[in-house]
C-alpha cells in the first residue's frame, strides 16, 4: 500500500522555483532516505507534506482523510525555552496532544503509553531530569519517543543526528531500524550522509529541485540517472554506501539536473 502519492508537486518562494514536478510514491513499511545538497528543496517538500505549506500546484494523495494522527514528525535537534523548564517525561507526554480531543486531560492509559515508549526508546532511566539537563544522544532518544508515542504509521525525520557522535548516531538508527523491522513503521528521513543511512533505507530519493531518482536501494546502485548527476563522484558514493566511513553529500551547481526517474 502506497501511503503517500504525490504527482507534479511545485513549489516556488518569491517567484523562484525550489520544487519542479516532483513525482513519487511513499511505500507502506518503507525505509526511504531523502538526499540532496543544500536548497535542493527536501526541507520545503516535507514541509508541504506535513501541511506547513501550502500545496502549490501538483496532487497529493495520503492513505486516509485524517493520517494527520498517524503521522510523526521529528525536526532537527531543538532547544526548548529556559524560562519553559520540562522533564523528559513531559516533553514525550505532549506527542499525545494531536490526537487528544479537548479538553486536553491525560488520563492513566496516556501515562502508561508514555512510560513504555520511554523504555522502548531507552529514555526511560532519566524520565524525570529536565530535558535542557540531557545530552544530545539523551535529548534525541526522547524527541523519538514524542514523535512515537501516539504510535504513527508514517514518521519523517529531518536529520535527527546532526549533533550526535557516531556512537549516539549508530544506537539511534538501530532503534529505528528495529521499529521499521518490528512494528512496521514507515521512515522518510532527510541526510546529507549516504554512508550513514545506506545500511539502514531500502528505498533512496535524490532531489536537486527536481527528483532525480526514486526508488529503492539495488535501483539506486545501477541507475543511469544517479550516475549522470554525480557524474565522476558515482564511484565514491557507491564506495561509501555500505561503508562506516563519513562521507558527506557533495555540493551541486547543476543548471539542468537529469529528470529520468528510474
Amino acid at each position: 500500500m502506497d501511503l503517500i502519492e504525490a504527482k507534479n508537486i511545485s513549489h516556488a518562494y518569491r517567484g523562484q522555483k525550489v520544487l519542479n514536478k516532483i513525482s513519487f510514491n511513499l511505500k507502506e513499511g518503507s525505509w526511504t532516505a531523502l538526499i540532496g545538497p543544500n536548497g535542493s528543496g527536501k526541507t520545503t517538500l516535507i514541509k508541504i507534506l506535513l501541511g506547513l505549506l501550502p500545496l502549490q500546484s501538483g496532487r497529493l494523495t495520503f492513505w486516509k482523510q485524517e493520517h494527520f494522527k498517524e503521522l510523526g514528525y521529528q525536526e532537527q535537534k531543538i532547544t526548548p525555552p529556559r524560562l519553559m523548564p520540562l522533564t523528559a517525561f513531559e516533553v514525550v507526554k505532549m506527542g499525545l496532544l494531536s490526537i487528544k480531543k479537548s479538553p486536553k486531560i491525560f488520563n492513566k492509559e496516556d501515562i502508561k503509553n508514555v512510560l513504555q515508549m520511554m523504555r522502548t526508546t531507552n529514555c526511560f532511566q532519566y524520565r524525570n531530569k529536565l530535558f535542557t539537563e540531557l545530552s544530545g544522544g539523551q535529548q534525541q532518544r526522547v524527541l523519538l519517543a514524542r514523535t512515537l508515542v501516539n504510535k504513527p504509521k508514517l514518521i519523517i525525520l529531518d536529520e535527527p543526528t546532526t549533533a550526535l557522535d557516531s556512537t549516539s548516531r549508530d544506537s539511534f538508527f538501530e532503534l529505528l531500524a528495529k521499529l521499521n523491522k518490528e512494528q512496521n513503521t514507515t521512515i522518510l528521513l532527510i541526510t546529507h550522509d549516504i554512508a550513514e543511512i545506506g545500511k539502514y533505507a531500502s528505498d533512496f530519493m535524490v532531489l536537486d529541485k527536481e527528483l532525480i531518482f526514486s526508488g529503492s536501494k539495488e535501483e539506486f546502485c545501477s541507475s543511469k540517472a544517479v550516475a549522470n548527476y554525480f557524474g565522476s563522484y558515482t564511484q565514491h558514493i557507491m564506495d561509501h554506501l555500505h561503508s562506516e566511513d563519513s562521507c558527506p553529500f557533495p555540493e551541486h551547481n547543476h543548471t539542468h539536473a537529469p529528470r529520468e526517474v528510474k
